[in-house]
């Protein structure tokens, strides 16, 4: 991930399977994670995504955006300060981050929500995924509070992760 993202031009954003502007929009809006909106939540696996910035600047005032990444989280910052610089307030926070070990970032029990969009999808595509995939879902519940979301949007189908 970290040569992807150190490689590709500033104006090259990666969506991942939908774009916040069409049915993800409405799909949150409509999600229990909507509920959690003024809570801190948390992006899973950002990447190079502007979907934490669209989230904040639809009044989503305590998001949070996570990457393995450095280069990644780095230009997300980068691009953030030029988003804020113009619409003002602060937007996103942006870390570096092992989804799989979030408690080595992340207080425990810290986040209303948490949100994936294609990161369960990226763990399953590795060797030993199933492994990657149960150490992801164990850190996800640790830094959710308890009663707290996971809307997790991915291709991957319920039974080939579920037991």
């Amino acid at each position: 991930w970290e040569d992807l993202y150190a490689n590709l031009p500033d104006e090259d954003l990666r969506d991942w399977l939908v774009p916040y502007d069409s049915a993800l929009q409405k799909l949150i809006a409509a999600s229990p994670l909507s509920a959690v909106r003024d809570e801190p939540v948390i992006e899973l696996g950002c990447g190079n995504s502007p979907l934490a910035e669209r989230l904040y600047l639809d009044g989503w005032l305590n998001i949070i955006a996570c990457d393995i990444s450095a280069a990644a989280v780095q230009a997300a910052k980068v691009r953030q300060e030029a988003t804020s610089a113009r619409v003002g307030g602060h937007g996103p926070q942006y870390f570096v981050a092992d989804v799989k070990k979030l408690s080595q970032t992340f207080e425990t029990h810290v986040f209303g929500g948490a949100l994936d969009k294609g990161t369960l999808d990226a763990l399953c595509c590795s060797e030993g995924w199933d492994y990657e995939a149960g150490q992801y879902f164990d850190s996800v519940a640790s830094v959710l509070r308890p009663g707290g979301v996971w809307l997790c949007i991915s291709l991957t189908p319920p039974s080939a992760i579920l037991p």
